[in-house]
C-alpha cells in the first residue's frame, strides 16, 4: 500500500494540470487519510461521491470539492475524529468476537472429556458470554 500511495503522489504531483476528478486512492492521498478511511467516510456522509454510483460502483470525486475539504479544518478535525470512533468500535468488536472465539475453544475442551461438572460448566460460560443479561442456570437436583 505504501509503495502505491508514493506511485500515486508522483503521478498526481508530475502532472501539469489537476484531473477533473480523483479515485479513491488519488482521494485519500491528497486528504491524507487511507482508502479504508475514505470508504468509511463515505458510510458516514462525510465525503458524498458527486455521482451518487451504486455501493458495489467505482467512486470517484471532484477535485474542485476536494480541495475545498482539504484546507477546511473543522471538517478535518470532524473526519479525523469520525474515523478514530469508527476504527475503535470496529476493533472493540473484534476483540469481542476474538474472546468468544477463545471461549469457544475452550468450551470444545470441557465439552470432550464428557463429564456432568464439564457440561453444566460450558453451559454457564455460554450463557454468560452469549447474553449480558442471562439468567445464571439452576442447580441440578442431585448435587
Amino acid at each position: 500500500m505504501e509503495g502505491e500511495m508514493r506511485h500515486i503522489e508522483s503521478r498526481v504531483r508530475g502532472c501539469s494540470y489537476s484531473p477533473a476528478r480523483l479515485s479513491i486512492t488519488k482521494t485519500a492521498w491528497l486528504l491524507g487519510f487511507t482508502g479504508h478511511d475514505i470508504t468509511a467516510l463515505i458510510s458516514m456522509k462525510l465525503l458524498i461521491p458527486p455521482s451518487h454510483p451504486p455501493l458495489s460502483g467505482s467512486k470517484s470525486f471532484a477535485t474542485v470539492e476536494l480541495q475545498i475539504l482539504r484546507n477546511d479544518t473543522r471538517w478535518l478535525a470532524k473526519a479525523s475524529a469520525a474515523i478514530v470512533n469508527h476504527w475503535r468500535k470496529n476493533n472493540s468488536s473484534r476483540r469481542e468476537n476474538d474472546e468468544k472465539q477463545m471461549v469457544k475453544q475452550l468450551l470444545r475442551k470441557i465439552v470432550r472429556e464428557k463429564s456432568v461438572s464439564g457440561r453444566l460448566t460450558a453451559c454457564r460460560l455460554v450463557s454468560a458470554t452469549e447474553s449480558r443479561h442471562a439468567q445464571p442456570m439452576p442447580r441440578p437436583a442431585h448435587f
